[in-house]
Protein backbone atom coordinates (compact mmCIF):
# COMPACT_ATOMS: atom_id res chain seq x y z
CA UNK A 1 0.00 0.00 0.00
CA UNK A 2 2.81 2.49 0.48
CA UNK A 3 4.21 1.65 -3.01
CA UNK A 4 0.53 2.34 -4.21
CA UNK A 5 -1.17 5.29 -2.39
CA UNK A 6 -3.32 6.37 -4.88
CA UNK A 7 -4.63 2.23 -5.23
CA UNK A 8 -8.88 2.94 -4.44
CA UNK A 9 -8.60 -0.91 -3.61
CA UNK A 10 -5.45 -1.12 -1.81
CA UNK A 11 -6.88 1.71 0.64
CA UNK A 12 -10.08 -0.33 0.99
CA UNK A 13 -8.03 -3.89 1.46
CA UNK A 14 -5.56 -1.66 3.88
CA UNK A 15 -9.06 -0.14 6.22
CA UNK A 16 -11.02 -4.06 6.08
CA UNK A 17 -7.14 -5.31 7.65
CA UNK A 18 -7.05 -2.35 10.49
CA UNK A 19 -10.29 -2.87 10.77
CA UNK A 20 -10.00 -6.91 11.55
CA UNK A 21 -6.81 -6.28 14.17
CA UNK A 22 -8.73 -3.40 16.36
CA UNK A 23 -7.28 -0.23 15.07
CA UNK A 24 -10.64 1.88 14.20
CA UNK A 25 -8.38 5.01 13.56
CA UNK A 26 -5.99 3.44 10.80
CA UNK A 27 -8.96 2.31 9.23
CA UNK A 28 -11.03 5.01 8.77
CA UNK A 29 -7.82 6.85 7.10
CA UNK A 30 -8.15 4.21 5.01
CA UNK A 31 -11.23 3.83 4.20
CA UNK A 32 -11.97 7.99 3.95
CA UNK A 33 -8.80 7.36 1.62
CA UNK A 34 -10.48 5.05 -0.54
CA UNK A 35 -13.75 7.31 -1.16
CA UNK A 36 -11.52 10.02 -1.95
CA UNK A 37 -9.69 8.19 -4.55
CA UNK A 38 -13.07 7.00 -6.78
CA UNK A 39 -15.04 8.86 -8.82
CA UNK A 40 -17.80 6.55 -8.68
CA UNK A 41 -20.14 5.55 -5.17
CA UNK A 42 -18.29 3.73 -2.83
CA UNK A 43 -20.14 0.31 -2.19
CA UNK A 44 -22.52 0.25 0.69
CA UNK A 45 -20.21 -2.18 2.39
CA UNK A 46 -17.16 -0.14 2.57
CA UNK A 47 -19.25 2.60 3.99
CA UNK A 48 -20.50 0.64 6.28
CA UNK A 49 -17.34 -0.41 7.15
CA UNK A 50 -16.53 2.89 7.59
CA UNK A 51 -19.17 3.72 9.97
CA UNK A 52 -18.36 1.27 11.87
CA UNK A 53 -14.77 2.07 12.40
CA UNK A 54 -16.27 5.75 13.58
CA UNK A 55 -18.69 4.20 16.21
CA UNK A 56 -15.83 2.15 17.56
CA UNK A 57 -14.12 6.02 18.46
CA UNK A 58 -17.18 7.15 19.51
CA UNK A 59 -18.04 9.47 16.73
CA UNK A 60 -21.09 8.80 16.07
CA UNK A 61 -22.63 11.31 14.22
CA UNK A 62 -20.14 10.91 11.41
CA UNK A 63 -21.26 6.73 11.59
CA UNK A 64 -24.32 7.66 11.01
CA UNK A 65 -23.60 10.01 8.51
CA UNK A 66 -21.30 6.78 6.90
CA UNK A 67 -24.95 4.72 7.56
CA UNK A 68 -27.08 6.83 5.82
CA UNK A 69 -24.77 7.14 2.73
CA UNK A 70 -24.98 3.14 2.49
CA UNK A 71 -28.39 3.01 2.88
CA UNK A 72 -29.26 5.58 0.52
CA UNK A 73 -26.97 2.99 -1.61
CA UNK A 74 -29.89 -0.05 -0.78
CA UNK A 75 -32.44 1.07 1.11
CA UNK A 76 -33.29 -2.52 1.96
CA UNK A 77 -29.25 -3.25 3.34
CA UNK A 78 -29.90 -4.19 6.61
CA UNK A 79 -25.96 -4.35 7.70
CA UNK A 80 -26.16 -0.55 7.43
CA UNK A 81 -29.52 -0.33 9.32
CA UNK A 82 -29.12 -2.06 11.92
CA UNK A 83 -25.60 -0.69 12.37
CA UNK A 84 -27.33 2.68 12.07
CA UNK A 85 -29.68 1.42 15.28
CA UNK A 86 -26.59 0.94 17.28
CA UNK A 87 -25.05 4.49 16.67
CA UNK A 88 -28.77 5.93 17.52
CA UNK A 89 -29.38 4.16 20.26
CA UNK A 90 -25.65 4.74 21.76
CA UNK A 91 -26.82 8.62 21.21
CA UNK A 92 -29.30 7.90 23.79
CA UNK A 93 -32.06 8.17 20.81
CA UNK A 94 -33.86 5.82 22.24
CA UNK A 95 -37.21 5.78 19.57
CA UNK A 96 -35.60 6.71 16.68
CA UNK A 97 -32.95 3.18 17.44
CA UNK A 98 -36.07 1.18 18.45
CA UNK A 99 -37.96 1.89 14.72
CA UNK A 100 -34.45 1.82 12.79
CA UNK A 101 -34.01 -2.20 14.26
CA UNK A 102 -37.22 -2.98 13.19
CA UNK A 103 -36.68 -1.87 10.12
CA UNK A 104 -33.31 -3.63 10.24
CA UNK A 105 -35.87 -6.41 10.89
CA UNK A 106 -37.60 -6.36 7.65
CA UNK A 107 -34.45 -5.80 5.81
CA UNK A 108 -32.81 -9.02 7.04
CA UNK A 109 -35.39 -11.00 9.00
CA UNK A 110 -33.17 -13.94 9.67
CA UNK A 111 -31.15 -11.88 11.56
CA UNK A 112 -31.27 -12.06 15.50
CA UNK A 113 -29.25 -9.50 17.05
CA UNK A 114 -32.00 -7.36 15.41
CA UNK A 115 -34.32 -8.81 17.62
CA UNK A 116 -32.53 -8.94 20.40
CA UNK A 117 -31.72 -5.41 19.83
CA UNK A 118 -35.18 -4.46 19.42
CA UNK A 119 -36.83 -6.44 23.01
CA UNK A 120 -34.14 -5.27 24.91
CA UNK A 121 -35.11 -1.33 24.30
CA UNK A 122 -38.45 -2.26 26.10
CA UNK A 123 -40.70 -4.56 27.94
CA UNK A 124 -42.45 -7.04 25.59
CA UNK A 125 -46.27 -6.76 26.15
CA UNK A 126 -48.64 -10.80 25.76
CA UNK A 127 -50.15 -9.33 22.92
CA UNK A 128 -46.58 -8.17 21.06
CA UNK A 129 -46.45 -9.84 17.19
CA UNK A 130 -42.82 -10.14 17.66
CA UNK A 131 -42.78 -13.02 20.42
CA UNK A 132 -44.71 -15.38 17.96
CA UNK A 133 -42.50 -13.43 14.84
CA UNK A 134 -39.42 -14.44 16.71
CA UNK A 135 -40.77 -18.20 17.68
CA UNK A 136 -40.95 -18.84 14.19
CA UNK A 137 -38.10 -18.11 12.53
CA UNK A 138 -35.91 -19.51 15.59
CA UNK A 139 -37.30 -23.20 14.66
CA UNK A 140 -36.06 -22.03 11.12
CA UNK A 141 -33.40 -25.21 10.18
CA UNK A 142 -31.31 -22.78 7.82
CA UNK A 143 -30.62 -20.24 10.91
CA UNK A 144 -27.31 -19.52 11.81
CA UNK A 145 -25.93 -20.45 15.29
CA UNK A 146 -25.57 -16.88 15.81
CA UNK A 147 -28.89 -15.80 14.92
CA UNK A 148 -30.33 -18.73 16.97
CA UNK A 149 -28.13 -17.61 19.64
CA UNK A 150 -29.72 -13.71 19.94
CA UNK A 151 -33.39 -15.10 19.18
CA UNK A 152 -32.61 -17.47 22.16
CA UNK A 153 -32.00 -14.48 24.63
CA UNK A 154 -34.82 -12.15 22.93
CA UNK A 155 -37.26 -14.76 23.20
CA UNK A 156 -36.15 -15.57 27.18
CA UNK A 157 -36.35 -11.80 27.69
CA UNK A 158 -39.30 -11.19 25.79
CA UNK A 159 -41.08 -14.48 27.85
CA UNK A 160 -39.92 -12.94 31.14
CA UNK A 161 -41.49 -9.81 30.26
CA UNK A 162 -44.78 -11.21 30.11
CA UNK A 163 -44.75 -13.69 32.96
CA UNK A 164 -44.53 -16.46 30.77
CA UNK A 165 -41.30 -18.19 33.46
CA UNK A 166 -42.06 -21.93 32.56
CA UNK A 167 -41.22 -21.29 28.76
CA UNK A 168 -37.90 -19.25 29.34
CA UNK A 169 -34.96 -21.71 29.90
CA UNK A 170 -37.01 -23.61 26.70
CA UNK A 171 -35.01 -21.12 24.77
CA UNK A 172 -32.37 -19.68 26.89
CA UNK A 173 -30.78 -23.26 27.71
CA UNK A 174 -30.35 -23.75 23.86
CA UNK A 175 -28.64 -20.74 23.17
CA UNK A 176 -26.35 -20.87 26.18
CA UNK A 177 -25.76 -24.38 25.13
CA UNK A 178 -25.06 -23.02 21.50
CA UNK A 179 -22.60 -20.57 22.84
CA UNK A 180 -20.65 -22.52 24.74
CA UNK A 181 -19.80 -24.63 21.82
CA UNK A 182 -18.17 -21.02 20.30
CA UNK A 183 -17.22 -19.74 23.23
CA UNK A 184 -14.69 -21.55 25.57
CA UNK A 185 -14.72 -20.00 28.62
CA UNK A 186 -18.47 -19.43 28.11
CA UNK A 187 -20.17 -19.25 31.67
CA UNK A 188 -24.18 -20.12 31.66
CA UNK A 189 -24.76 -18.21 35.10
CA UNK A 190 -22.98 -14.92 33.35
CA UNK A 191 -25.36 -15.52 30.18
CA UNK A 192 -28.25 -16.53 31.82
CA UNK A 193 -28.17 -12.59 32.15
CA UNK A 194 -27.08 -11.81 28.96
CA UNK A 195 -30.52 -10.48 27.69
CA UNK A 196 -30.21 -7.48 30.09
CA UNK A 197 -26.79 -6.27 28.65
CA UNK A 198 -26.27 -3.47 25.81
CA UNK A 199 -25.07 -4.81 23.40
CA UNK A 200 -22.38 -3.92 20.37
CA UNK A 201 -21.47 -6.27 18.13
CA UNK A 202 -22.20 -6.49 14.38
CA UNK A 203 -22.38 -10.86 13.84
CA UNK A 204 -23.07 -9.80 9.68
CA UNK A 205 -19.79 -8.56 9.75
CA UNK A 206 -18.34 -10.49 12.30
CA UNK A 207 -15.96 -13.33 11.41
CA UNK A 208 -18.00 -16.05 13.30
CA UNK A 209 -21.13 -14.98 11.32
CA UNK A 210 -19.30 -15.56 8.23
CA UNK A 211 -18.23 -18.88 9.49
Amino acid sequence: VELDRKSFGAQVELGNAYTRVGKPEKAIEAYTLAKELTSSEISNDHLTALGQAQAKIGDYEAALESFDAAIACDPNFGVAMSAKAHALQSLGRFDEARETFRRAIECDPKAGENYRSVVHSYRVQPDDPILDQMIGIFEDSDLTDASRIHLGFAIAKALEDIGDYENVFSYLNVANKLNAAQEPFYSPTIQERAWTSPIWINPQLSNKESS
